[in-house]
């Protein structure tokens, strides 16, 4: 088995709108209202991240109307979950085409309360529970399982001899909820392998012993840093100063984004190396982020630099694509007719618009560099050696 290289033109399962049967079934206007935490609850999104949320937008928003189609956009920003419901009446009275739910898992499953004829998306929820909610509701990332299975591959893969220390902050739900699921499948795929687990709270980081993190670590073994960004830089430069063998670090997507992370210009004592697994990524050359890059180019006369920008405007041509090769209902309500054309592709693809194979990149000091793929739909084993 081999890693698939960063040279390779891949398939995502995101057809383009290029293609689409008939461009005239594209409405003219399209409302998209958007929910969001409030960033004070949200520690581990970028610093400019609704401005980079935006950008996407504004780059769909021009790609749509060189198809015809006029996008409107509303944010509403959750700030205090007891005024969720008046809220959420607001958004019902604006009408919207369709929602683009929050990125964190738990306030998108909080929306299946409040929404029940209108397609809720998400860019980032991966919270497995969501495979649970009503078919209106629909992620853009891979689930949770997913995202696990593809770190346990690259680990399968690339360090076959290793044990795996696992960070996890306790903090953090996502990163609690990766450290189960990649604990399970890790172990179900390397039955004979250690995984020495950790969960700490980020108010005893300082007093945390890292000697208590990775006993009896070794240059063969990897640590899998399961917290936010602020969390990893904190922990990542201890082990790394602590440690008598350069480190490699593993983390997942509550790393944070390029534009704003510390994780690969730590002042430490010791060599470390900081690989970060990803679903949706910059540096991937597909058609569709060619697509994307083109847009945005256009539209800001730069190169993109924030993984949502590409995300979100990934979200929203997905609803384009299914409105213009949809079948039938074309005099409906436009909420219907979205909702509808939607299920048609889901019916056909389960796992429509997702990323197929997840992208490893090593964070570096200014800027991240693709090292390859790792798919999420098959299952690599280690073997004894």
């Amino acid at each position: 088995m081999k890693i698939v290289l960063a040279f390779l033109l891949l398939t995502i399962s995101l057809p383009l709108i290029a293609h689409a049967n008939d461009r005239s079934s594209l409405p003219k206007h399209l409302k998209i209202a958007i929910i969001l935490r409030s960033s004070e609850t949200a520690p581990y999104i970028s610093s400019q991240y609704l401005n980079y949320y935006k950008q996407g937008l504004d780059t769909a928003s021009y790609f749509a109307k060189t198809k015809g189609t006029a996008i409107t956009y509303r944010f509403y920003i959750i700030r205090d979950i007891s005024q969720l419901s008046q809220q959420m009446d607001e958004i019902k009275n604006w009408h919207p085409s369709f929602i683009i739910g929050p990125n964190y898992s738990n306030y998108f499953l909080l929306l299946k309360n409040y929404f029940s004829n209108i397609l809720v998306l998400s860019a980032n929820a991966n919270d497995q529970r969501i495979a649970l909610l009503p078919t209106n509701f629909y992620t853009l990332t891979p689930l949770n399982d997913e995202y696990a299975l593809a770190v346990s591959n690259y680990i399968v893969e690339k360090f076959p001899s290793a044990n795996i220390y696992t960070i996890v902050d306790r903090n953090c739900k996502a990163c609690f909820d990766m450290a189960d699921s990649f604990s399970r499948i890790f172990q179900s795929a390397c039955p004979h392998k250690k995984i020495f687990t950790t969960y700490v709270f980020n108010s005893d980081f300082k007093e945390t012993s890292v000697e208590n993190l990775i006993p009896g670590y070794s240059k063969k073994d990897v640590v899998l840093m399961l917290a936010t960004t602020n969390s990893s830089i904190t922990l990542m430069l201890q082990i790394a100063n602590y440690s008598n063998y350069p480190v490699t670090f593993i983390g997942d997507d509550t790393w944070g984004a390029a534009p704003d992370s510390q994780l690969g210009k730590l002042n430490s004592k010791n060599l470390y190396t900081a690989i970060h697994i990803i679903p949706w990524s910059l540096q991937l050359n597909t058609k569709q982020f060619a697509l994307f890059k083109n847009n945005y180019e256009t539209t800001f006369h730069m190169p993109p630099v924030d993984n949502i920008t590409y995300t979100v405007f990934s979200t929203v041509n997905s609803v384009l694509y299914a409105v213009a090769n949809c079948y039938g209902n074309k005099d409906n309500d436009i909420q219907e007719r979205i909702l509808s054309c939607y299920r048609q592709q889901l019916k056909n693809n389960a796992h429509a618009f997702r990323p197929e194979l997840f992208t490893v990149e090593k964070v570096g000091a200014s800027s991240n560099t693709l090292i390859g793929t790792v798919p999420s739909n098959k299952k690599y084993y280690c073997h004894r050696t």
